[in-house]
């Protein structure tokens, strides 16, 4: 259901929600460990709820302290950097870009890579405005999107260097 959830996102972000909290009921009901955190990221990547958002984040990050499999730490801290995106919440998105760094430090991943530098500059870009070295930066970003074939990752690079222009 995770993944049906994400492919409706740019389309019906409420029934994309109503998916993943039904999933999220299942989880909870047969155990939260492999998929719980990326349930729980997606609620509060969809979910227009601020405390609802932070409370799905909270239990999240508690899941992934106590133990997970490997996919749910790059799913909930790629979801959590979204959240912190649309909310315009520029802390967060640092936070969990760290968080996301400190995870793959021992084995960077190119996606991962571009996945923190997009973090922080789309934070910076937004927080102070685009510099030229915060411009060359999501530039170079942009292109790293077309070579990992990140359409989405592109869709809010495109945004910020559009809006600047």
């Amino acid at each position: 259901m995770g993944y049906v959830a994400q492919t409706l996102i740019p389309e019906d972000p409420a029934q994309a929600l109503q998916i993943t909290k039904e999933a999220l009921r299942l989880g909870r009901e047969t155990g939260m460990s492999y998929c719980g955190p990326v349930l729980l990221s997606m609620v509060a990547r969809l979910s227009p709820n601020g405390p609802e958002r932070a409370a799905a984040l909270a239990e999240g990050e508690q899941l992934l302290a106590a133990g997970c499999v490997s996919h749910s730490y790059f799913d909930f801290y790629g979801n959590a950097i979204e959240a912190g995106l649309k909310e315009r919440d520029w802390s967060s998105v640092r936070r969990y870009a760290g968080a996301l760094e400190e995870y793959t430090e021992c084995e960077p991943l190119p996606w991962t890579d571009m996945l923190i530098k997009r973090a922080r500059l789309l934070a910076d870009a937004g927080e102070r405005g685009m510099s030229k070295q915060t411009r060359a930066g999501l530039e170079g970003v942009r292109e790293e999107c077309r070579q990992l074939s990140a359409g989405a990752a592109l869709a809010a690079v495109e945004a910020a260097l559009a809006v600047t222009s």
